[in-house]
């Protein structure tokens, strides 16, 4: 998420919690900001930079990688 404040000042990061009167961020410096929703200027939802899978994946090597993937916790340390 990205907030440009009334005062100009650029605000990025991940929604921690929101309500009607606030937002709380937490940065990519791991920060913890509580934005009063009275200052946001302008808000917009960062798009991901990770390619969308199904333009370059078959169904199958999803499927496959995500097996892949979770099966990466379980295994044992030699």
């Amino acid at each position: 998420m990205s907030i440009i404040l009334d005062n100009g000042k650029l605000i990025a990061g991940k929604i921690k919690s929101e309500d009607k009167q606030s937002l709380t961020l937490v940065t990519p410096g791991n920060a913890t900001i509580r934005v009063n929703r009275d200052h946001i200027d302008e808000q917009s939802a960062a798009t991901s930079s990770m390619p969308e899978m199904t333009k370059n994946l078959t169904l199958r090597e999803i499927r496959d990688l995500v097996e892949y993937l979770s099966a990466l916790g379980k295994r044992k340390s030699p």
